[in-house]
């Protein structure tokens, strides 16, 4: 259900307000051999409105603090099928780089010139909690030896009761 709201939402911004290439330019204080003035141009995709911004990070960290919930509600379930402890993990990092997120988009807004450096670290933030959390979720395949003995452990010992 989430994930179509989510992509809902994108088609929504994409039709509503395209996003358009940003042109900034840079003047750096060095010169090149010929003695002219190098101008960095770098280019970034930008929106019209604040507001696509704010619904977005306000989404997500609505999600997180349902996913908080459910990890707390969590706790009380039998180890054999407790991924409270993943999922704790996953919405930390998942909090910390949205709140790394929030804070690039404010400076980015404030600091002029720096503007693509600080798109590029929103973008490297979103990957890294990506990455982050595929590694966590996927780390427990590797660990099921564990879980398998436990299951087979409950289990035979369900049976010879």
């Amino acid at each position: 259900g989430g994930s179509i709201i989510a992509a809902l939402y994108c088609m929504f911004w994409t039709i509503f307000d395209p996003p358009y290439s940003q042109v900034s330019l840079n003047v750096l204080e060095e010169k090149n051999d010929l003695g002219e003035t190098i101008v960095l141009e770098t280019n970034h995709c930008d929106s019209n409105s604040v507001v696509w911004f704010v619904v977005m990070f306000g989404f997500q960290g609505f999600l997180l603090i349902v996913a908080s919930a459910l990890a707390y509600q969590m706790r009380s379930v039998p180890n054999s099928v407790n991924d409270s402890t993943e999922l704790a993990i996953m919405i930390y990092s998942s909090f910390m780089f949205l709140v790394l997120r929030i804070l690039v988009y404010i400076f980015s807004g404030a600091l002029s010139g720096g503007n693509d450096s600080l798109q590029k670290a929103r973008s490297l933030f979103c990957s890294i909690d990506t990455i982050a959390n595929i590694v966590i979720f996927f780390s427990r395949f590797f660990r099921e030896e564990k879980k398998e003995r436990r299951l087979s452990y409950m289990t035979s010992k369900q049976l010879s009761e």
